[in-house]
C-alpha cells in the first residue's frame, strides 16, 4: 500500500463534506482524519500517511493540518448544505487519486460514512475516551498544552485489538 500526503485526505474529507451536505470545522477534519488513519493501520498494518498526530487538549491533532486551517478557527470549512453534481463527482475523483489497494478497498468510504456524520465535540468525546490519546496525555493535567504524538505503533494496536474482538467503529 502506498502512503499519500496528509493533504491528499484533507481534499477528500473537504469534498465529502461538500458532497453530502456536512458541515466540517477544523476540529472535525483533524478527528476524521485520526480516524481514517488509525482504521488504516489496524485495517492495512500499514499508515495511510506518514503524519502522527499530537495529543493536544481537544484530541487528536496534526499540526501540519493546523497550521493550514488556523485562521478558520470555529468557522466551518465547509457549511452544511445543498448536494451539488459537481462536489459529488469531486468526491469521486478524489477517492479514485487515492490508491490503496485491494487491503484497503472501501475502507476511506466507510470511515468517512461513520465518522463524518458526528459533531465536532462527539469525536471530541471519543478520542478522550480512548487508549493512544489517553497514554499520550499522560502526566498532563486536563488544561495542559501538549504535544506529545500519538504513535502510529499505539494507534495500530489500538484499533486492531478493537478489530480482533470485531467491535465495531462507532461513537
Amino acid at each position: 500500500m502506498n502512503t499519500l500526503d496528509i493533504n491528499a485526505f484533507v481534499e477528500l474529507c473537504i469534498w465529502h463534506a461538500k458532497a453530502n451536505g456536512i458541515e466540517l470545522t477544523h476540529l472535525k477534519l483533524q478527528k476524521v482524519l485520526y480516524y481514517l488513519q488509525a482504521w488504516g493501520l489496524a485495517y492495512a498494518n500499514a499508515p495511510l500517511f506518514n503524519n502522527e498526530p499530537q495529543a493536544w487538549v481537544n484530541g487528536p491533532v496534526y499540526r501540519e493540518v493546523y497550521e493550514r486551517f488556523r485562521n478558520q478557527r470555529d468557522e466551518p470549512i465547509v457549511r452544511g448544505g445543498a448536494i451539488c453534481e459537481e462536489d459529488a463527482a469531486g468526491l469521486a475523483q478524489a477517492l479514485q487519486s487515492i490508491d490503496l489497494g485491494q487491503k484497503a478497498d472501501g475502507l476511506i468510504e466507510a470511515i468517512l460514512e461513520e465518522y463524518m456524520p458526528k459533531s465536532a465535540g462527539e469525536l471530541v468525546y471519543k478520542t478522550h475516551r480512548e487508549r493512544p490519546w489517553k497514554e499520550a496525555r499522560a502526566g498532563l493535567g486536563t488544561f495542559e498544552t501538549g504535544t506529545n504524538p500519538i504513535t502510529h505503533e499505539a494507534m495500530r494496536s489500538y484499533y486492531s485489538g478493537l478489530v480482533a474482538k470485531n467491535e465495531p467503529a462507532q461513537v
